[in-house]
């Protein structure tokens, strides 16, 4: 694919094959058309044969899925009811024969406010639930404005920045299981730090929305706030263990070459006690990379682990006021040098205005202890298992972190625009804004219309502003942004009731969410296995088992990694990955496909698996209202109710809100 200026030019190649043996078969393909693309091209080759194919306006198409579901029983395509279709008749296609077809098409795409929508691979409906052989996407983005942003919320992309007004993206999988179409926004625009909201808002409730602040690809000379940065490394005999004081030493090495000329550092290892590489702060020059790396080859596993004296070395350096202070802390144990008390070592770091992030490697760990050293100063945390590569990890770090360009940054929603009508904003306290990194900040609303936001921050001593006055618009291709932002609110929940300990209201609230928007983690898997329920004394129960084992062990590990995986799950393909991960699976084609068969989302709603039919979450034996399968009030609720083909598509046994009601499909 190719897009320039908002042009967007689709090639589609898809291989099949017949396996159907010994006889001759027709085949018939559909795929889903933008209101805006035009068909330019399409070709089928089988035998030597071309097929011909036809655009089916939204009305024909209508009776086409109509008379597929009267006649098939099945109502897999009325995942695209109310779309223009192209339709491709083929035959006849011998037995085991392959055949290919390619489809290319050109379409002129919509900004809103400089973000732009994209969709594609629309011709598999989620319900297909067949994995197929391979997939992949390619994308070249063009814009006479610079790109700021490239997200998906439905795949894990890979994003590659080609030049300022310039990305591509890539995407490629085995065994791939449809889950939907491949849909991925890019954002454009002049501004420095560029913003664009994307909103959702049913009837009778409050709408939700997603903010994405895109700082600049190239900032210009001087915007880069230096950094000073401390790097804490564990040396206690347990990172003898395997290779973990090896991959360290090896990812320290990687961090120094990665430091600019106005940044400062100094190192710090512990074990019974703490030592620093350098009496002051140095700055990186061939000479100091060279000294600090002989420095960091020579280091060694051995001893206790002396948390509270690492801390209070590394937050003693000589930090410049103007620069973005951060500690980079490494560990791979709980205290067992000195002080041991969570809250006299969390004290230590509190108020000193330093960043500090939090990596725990292997199992034996006091998670919420790192957990609130870095959520109470600014940073963030990661978890890594005991057989993953640490260098991977914190290069990636270093890359992540590698250019700040405003710190402490808030919003504020201006009086007179709404600012009274947005509430539940999620992350509570924004991180710093990093170059190349974007920013997602999400929230409820009521009513759509333009809001002013101010985005306020510091570059060094320097304060900035950016005002923003961005239209909130509802649009239901915009269903999953609810989902977004129950997985933030329920990130800070667990937060909330693992730091200050059980809670009857929070842990409510965390079950609600969790059944509404299909948010499975450890403390809700049994939405999915069914062998536990959902309760708010079941989430309190483990909270509980917490704090009686200090926070430790692999069990803890794995709902701090989990906790993780879900508070960067933007894409619904990581949103599967968690789900997975919280009952303790792989996430490969059959992992999908057991998670596609217990749990559904379809747009901003969760269905679950009961008794071989799909209900909806919320349903607690509420009355409900019967239409038969395939009857002409059937077709009518369809034709009459715009929105719902896609929940009709899960079968014939179903149980769904809809308005003050439920309906039951059978």
């Amino acid at each position: 694919m190719t897009i320039r200026d908002d042009v967007a030019e689709k090639t589609l190649r898809m291989k099949f094959h017949n396996t159907g043996g010994g006889a001759n078969t027709e085949a018939t393909f559909f795929m889903e058309l933008e209101p805006d693309q035009r068909v330019e091209s399409f070709a089928v080759t089988i035998n030597g044969k071309s097929a011909e194919g036809e655009i089916l306006d939204a009305e024909k198409a209508r009776k086409i899925y109509e008379g597929i579901v009267a006649k098939q029983k099945d109502p897999a395509l009325l995942e695209y009811y109310g779309a223009r279709l192209l339709r491709v008749r083929i035959f006849p296609v011998p037995a085991n024969a392959d055949f290919d077809v390619e489809i290319k098409t050109i379409e002129a795409l919509r900004s809103q406010g400089g973000l732009v929508r994209v969709n594609t691979l629309n011709a598999v409906p989620a319900s297909f639930r067949k994995p197929l052989k391979s997939m992949s996407v390619e994308a070249t983005i063009e814009s006479s404005k610079p790109l700021k942003a490239l997200f998906s919320p439905t795949h894990d992309i890979v994003a590659t920045r080609t030049g300022p007004n310039a990305m591509k993206l890539c995407y490629d999988r085995k065994d791939y299981l449809p889950a939907g179409p491949f849909v991925f926004y890019y954002q454009s625009g002049e501004e420095a730090f560029g913003a664009a909201v994307l909103a959702f808002e049913e009837p009778g409730e409050d709408g939700a929305f997603m903010l994405t602040i895109a700082p600049p690809a190239e900032p210009a000379a001087g915007e880069r706030i230096p950094r000073d940065v401390v790097f804490a490394i564990d040396t206690s005999g347990s990172m003898a263990e395997g290779d973990k004081i090896v991959q360290v030493r090896k990812a320290l090495m990687t961090f120094i070459d990665s430091l600019s000329d106005n940044d400062r550092f100094n190192i710090v290892r512990f074990s019974t006690e703490a030592s620093a590489w350098s009496e002051v702060m140095v700055r990186p020059d061939p000479e100091s990379r060279l000294s600090a790396k002989g420095w960091t080859a020579e280091l060694r596993a051995r001893g206790g682990t002396a948390i509270a004296d690492a801390l209070k070395l590394s937050l003693a350096q000589p930090f410049r006021d103007d620069a973005t202070k951060i500690v980079v802390f490494l560990t791979d144990g709980t205290p067992t040098i000195g002080e041991r008390d969570d809250e006299a070592i969390l004290k230590i770091a509190r108020g000193r205005g330093v960043r500090i992030f939090a990596f725990g490697a292997g199992f034996d760990l006091n998670t919420r202890l790192l957990d609130r050293l870095a959520i109470e100063n600014g940073g963030d945390r990661q978890y890594i298992h005991p057989n993953e590569d640490a260098a991977e990890v914190l290069a990636s770090f270093a890359k992540r972190i590698d250019a700040p360009l405003l710190a402490d940054p808030v919003l504020r929603f201006s009086a007179g625009y709404g600012s009274a009508e947005v509430s539940d904003v999620q992350p509570k306290k924004l991180p710093d804004i990093f170059q190349g990194g974007t920013v997602v900040v999400t929230g409820r609303f009521k009513g759509n219309g333009p809001r002013r936001i101010q985005l306020i921050g510091f570059a060094g001593r320097e304060q900035r502003s950016v005002s923003y006055t961005l239209e909130f618009a509802s649009d239901p291709r915009n269903a999953f942004v609810p989902r977004l932002w129950a997985i933030q609110r329920i990130d800070f929940l667990l937060d909330e009731i693992r730091s200050r300990g059980e809670s009857k209201e929070l842990a409510e609230e965390i079950v609600r969410l969790s059944k509404r928007y299909g948010v499975v983690t450890p403390y809700t898997a049994g939405l999915i296995t069914e062998d536990v329920p959902v309760t708010a004394a079941g989430i309190n129960r483990r909270v509980g088992q917490s704090a009686g084992s200090n926070y430790n062990g692999q069990a803890e590990w794995d709902l701090g990694r989990n906790q993780q995986e879900w508070r960067g799950a933007y894409s619904q393909e990581r949103q599967q990955a968690a789900s997975n991960g919280a009952v303790g699976r792989g996430n490969d084609a059959n992992a999908q496909a057991e998670l596609m068969n217990r749990q559904r989302n379809v747009g901003n709603r969760a269905f679950y698996n009961r008794g071989g039919g799909w209900v909806e979450g919320g349903y607690e034996a509420q009355a409900t209202r019967t239409l038969k399968f395939g009857t002409e009030e059937y077709f009518e609720f369809l034709r009459t109710n715009d929105g719902t083909g896609a929940v009709l598509a899960l079968g014939r046994n179903i149980t769904f809100r809809f308005g003050s009601e439920w309906i039951r499909v059978e």
